[in-house]
């Protein structure tokens, strides 16, 4: 306005150019509009109508304006804010995921060892069970042999302690019959029968001692035979003990891995949902995030350029308009 009063002074001049000038800013700040009207917002169209109107004034196309700029500006950061939590929903989601997957994952590899534990377990329980049955069989087997042995012992040693008796008496008869002196001009007959008779009871006090020997050996034997057998016994029966005890530790295990592994797929299913629930509501304004950034700043710089236009801040095309009005008045003086 300075510049036209400056270059025009006379009132009606001036009255033109500003008819003149309003003019050309609206349609001026039109075509800058119309560059952002392929985004086809609703909110624009009502500032072109106001533009092309000519009772709203130049303030309140500004006003308006202002207010769009502030609402896209709005739009775009809630966008913005939009986008920053999906992502980062999406990302811990994910991890929760990955997590939960783990968690399932882990509760199948338990439940796995715990049955291959429980089928190993069961088979050495039988085999200790039957270890034991054959154990106390061998101990049966051995004492009833051992029984066998000292029976006969105690026989043996009674029928040569009494064929030892009946020897010695039947020597000491012998010995008393012929007597001393008798004995002594024999032929030797009688000498070698009282000599024999001393050579059995010999050979059956020797049989008798290498018997005692033996039995003692054997009895022996037997005894540690038997602490050997109850020492085992004791440790197959707490071998026996523990693995049933174990056994159904791992019954439980597997139970308590079951139902871990029913919870674990719950809580994955539940972030699955929640996954699904994010891909609804994030999935549009992920995909069209830039798009419609794009067209909000092509809007917002379209309606700074109008807006400018309107603000008089594009001075050439003014000094344009003032030139071209000065040319007019001049050939209309001349």
């Amino acid at each position: 306005m300075e510049l036209f009063k400056k270059a025009l002074p006379s009132a009606s001049a001036s009255f033109m150019q500003i008819q003149v000038s309003t003019a050309q800013v609206k349609a001026q700040a039109v075509a800058a509009l119309q560059k952002a009207q392929k985004h086809h917002n609703p909110k624009l169209d009502f500032v072109l109508l106001a533009l092309r109107g000519k009772k709203v004034g130049l303030d309140a196309v500004i006003s308006m304006i202002d207010k769009m700029i502030g609402a896209l500006k709005m739009d775009q950061k809630e966008d913005d804010d939009k986008k920053a939590y999906c992502e980062a929903e999406f990302d811990k989601a994910d991890d929760e995921k990955k997590a939960g997957e783990r968690k399932v994952a882990d509760a199948e590899t338990a439940i796995k060892d715990a049955k291959e534990s429980q089928a190993t377990l069961a088979k050495e329980i039988e085999a200790t069970k039957a270890s034991i049955i054959e154990l106390d069989g061998e101990v049966a087997i051995a004492g009833a042999q051992r029984q066998k042995e000292n029976a006969a012992f105690k026989e043996l040693v009674t029928q040569n302690a009494a064929a030892e008796q009946l020897i010695t008496m039947a020597k000491a008869r012998l010995e008393k019959f012929y007597g001393k002196s008798f004995v002594q001009v024999q032929s030797g007959t009688s000498n070698a029968v009282i000599t024999m008779l001393q050579t059995l009871i010999t050979d059956l006090q020797k049989e008798t001692a290498v018997a005692e020997t033996e039995e003692a050996n054997a009895q022996e034997d037997y005894e540690k035979t038997m602490a050997d057998a109850k020492e085992t016994r004791t440790a197959d029966a707490k071998l026996l003990e523990d693995k049933e005890s174990a056994i159904a530790d791992a019954d439980q295990a597997t139970q308590d891995n079951v139902d871990a592994k029913t919870v674990a797929e719950k809580e994955l299913q539940g972030v699955k949902d929640y996954i699904m629930s994010l891909r609804a509501d994030c999935d549009w304004l992920i995909q069209y995030y830039d798009t419609r950034k794009q067209a909000r700043g092509d809007e917002i710089d379209a309606m700074t350029k109008a807006k400018d236009v309107l603000n008089g801040a594009d001075f050439s095309f003014l000094q344009t308009v003032s030139e071209h009005s000065q040319r007019r008045l001049r050939g209309a003086q001349q």
